[in-house]
C-alpha cells in the first residue's frame, strides 16, 4: 500500500450507536507549502468517511476532485495499524558502536559522548514518539483506498494507535452488519 502520508486535520469516530457517520478522516499533504495553502483554503486534502451503508474515499484539489463510494457489503478489506521507522534504531547502534570505536582507538571521552551517547538516545526517542499510522478499505483486488498519516503538531489532532485501532474496528463490524444483513435479505 503506497499513500502520500499526510497531515491530520480531521479524525472523528461515533461512539454513539444512533450517529449517520462512523468515521470521519481528512487529511492534507505534508510540508510548508501545503500548510500555506491550507491556511488560504487550496491545499489538496484526501478524507474517508464510513456511514451505516458506504464507504466513501474522496481526493480534492487544484486541479479538481474525484470521489469513489463502496457500499458497505461489496468493502472486502479492511486495512490499518502502523509502521515505525527501524532504520532510525540501526543508525543509534551504528552511532553507538562509531562512539565507541571513537572511545577505545582515539581514547576521545568526547566523541564517545557525542556519538556513542547523545546521537544514539536522540535516535531511540525519536523512533519511540515516531508512526505512521493507516486506515483503508479493499473494494476486491490489491488497490486499497485510504489514508496514511501521522500526528499533526499544528493543527493540534490527537490521534494514537488506539485510536485508529478502535475506528478499525468501528469499520469492521460495519461491514460484518452489512453483509449479515444482505444474506438476511
Amino acid at each position: 500500500m503506497l499513500l502520500d502520508t499526510l497531515v491530520l486535520r480531521k479524525f472523528e469516530i461515533s461512539r454513539s450507536g444512533s450517529a449517520d457517520v462512523l468515521i470521519y478522516v481528512v487529511g492534507r499533504k505534508s510540508g510548508f507549502i501545503y500548510y500555506i495553502l491550507t491556511i488560504i483554503g487550496l491545499s489538496p486534502t484526501t478524507s474517508l468517511m464510513c456511514t451505516r451503508d458506504r464507504v466513501e474515499y474522496k481526493w480534492s484539489g487544484l486541479k479538481g476532485e474525484e470521489s469513489l463510494t463502496i457500499p458497505l457489503n461489496h468493502v472486502t478489506g479492511i486495512v490499518g495499524g502502523y509502521t515505525k521507522p527501524i532504520q532510525l534504531l540501526i543508525l543509534a547502534g551504528v552511532a553507538f558502536l562509531g562512539g565507541l570505536d571513537q572511545f577505545l582507538t582515539q581514547k576521545s571521552g568526547l566523541g564517545f559522548l557525542i556519538l556513542g551517547v547523545i546521537v544514539p538516545i536522540i535516535l531511540i526517542v525519536q523512533y519511540s514518539y515516531d508512526k505512521t499510522m493507516r486506515i483503508g478499505v479493499q473494494n476486491g483486488g490489491d488497490k486499497v483506498y485510504g489514508l496514511q498519516f501521522k500526528k499533526a503538531l499544528i493543527e493540534g489532532v490527537s490521534v494514537d494507535i488506539k485510536l485508529v485501532q478502535e475506528a478499525i474496528a468501528l469499520l469492521n463490524n460495519a461491514v460484518l452488519a452489512s453483509t449479515s444483513n444482505n444474506r438476511q435479505a
